[in-house]
């Protein structure tokens, strides 16, 4: 090939009438030139605000595309409809190396949004990835900022819903530590993180049991309806969860005779009744309350 024979300026000239797909062909078939034509590459790029560079190495997991083109100046607060920045993006994929080498970038944004509204520590938060969760805590930490912990997405589901999904305790340890996590919120189901805990699947009772601990210390409300005004403690009487129903009673603040749907629904008791719960059944006979509660009944739009 010609090409090697020429110098750095001429290699350059050449580049500029080279589209970028010609441009790649060539750094990968010619070793002598490749360090050159990156470098045009990536400057070509940089300038016009394309994040053609940092969204196909965040893609394709090559860490080196990803840091060089920081080094030569790559914005990672690029924003479009189509697409997620690229920290959302490697959050998402749970490349740790890649996040941690996005977030040395000068104008990174530890708490920036993606499609449906979702942060990077949302998207670490449905992988349950604690070790990705830990890294944009001390990223946030070194910053000088507050990591956003509690932001709803599309659905309404915030990370401490998406960790009461899967029930991971300590996940759920190191968000409701911040004090900035709303143990009540509700998503577009109108479903509290409550009731994604005890509804979580293929999880055993006793994790269930913790999680559900956690949030009631975090003033999480042990009364709560979800849009089809099922309570909390029903739910746990339908999964049979005898010591999440214990704990619930142990509020004083919950009604086994709640009415659902308005009466369209068994109650809490009725429910174990009918199904021969005779440890939930007993439960409730011995169950005082400590005050009278009302119920309001809440219309999700």
């Amino acid at each position: 090939m010609l090409l090697k024979y020429l110098n750095d300026h001429l290699l350059s000239e050449v580049a500029a009438y080279l589209s970028d797909r010609d441009l790649n062909a060539l750094v990968q078939t010619c070793r002598r030139t490749s360090g050159r034509l990156n470098i045009t590459l990536y400057h070509r790029n940089i300038p016009a605000g394309r994040p053609y560079l940092l969204q196909w190495g965040v893609q394709k997991g090559v860490v080196g595309t990803v840091r060089q083109a920081i080094v030569v100046g790559a914005s990672v607060a690029y924003k479009e409809a189509r697409y997620n920045p690229v920290l959302v993006q490697a959050a998402i994929l749970g490349n740790l190396d890649m996040v941690a080498t996005i977030l040395t970038a000068y104008d990174a944004d530890v708490n920036v949004t993606g499609m449906y509204n979702r942060t990077a520590l949302t998207n670490a938060c449905i992988l349950a990835d604690m070790n990705l969760v830990k890294l944009l805590f001390r990223a946030a930490a070194e910053a000088g900022v507050e990591l956003a912990v509690d932001v709803a997405d599309a659905a309404g589901m915030t990370p401490i819903m998406y960790a009461a999904r899967l029930c991971n305790v300590d996940l759920f340890r190191m968000l409701l530590a911040t004090g900035r996590v709303n143990a009540s919120a509700r998503c577009r189901s109108g479903l509290t993180p409550l009731h994604h805990a005890i509804d979580c699947g293929g999880i055993t009772e006793d994790v269930r049991e913790k999680c559900v601990e956690l949030l009631l210390l975090a003033g999480a409300d042990p009364a709560a309806r979800d849009r089809h005004s099922r309570t909390v403690l029903r739910l746990a009487t339908d999964r049979n969860l005898g010591e999440i129903v214990r704990q619930l009673l142990a509020t004083g603040e919950v009604d086994p005779d709640a009415e659902e749907a308005y009466g369209r629904l068994e109650t809490a008791r009725g429910l174990a009744r009918r199904r021969s719960r005779r440890n939930l059944t007993r439960m409730f006979e011995l169950y005082t309350a400590r005050r009278l509660r009302v119920s309001v009944r809440l219309t999700y739009h």
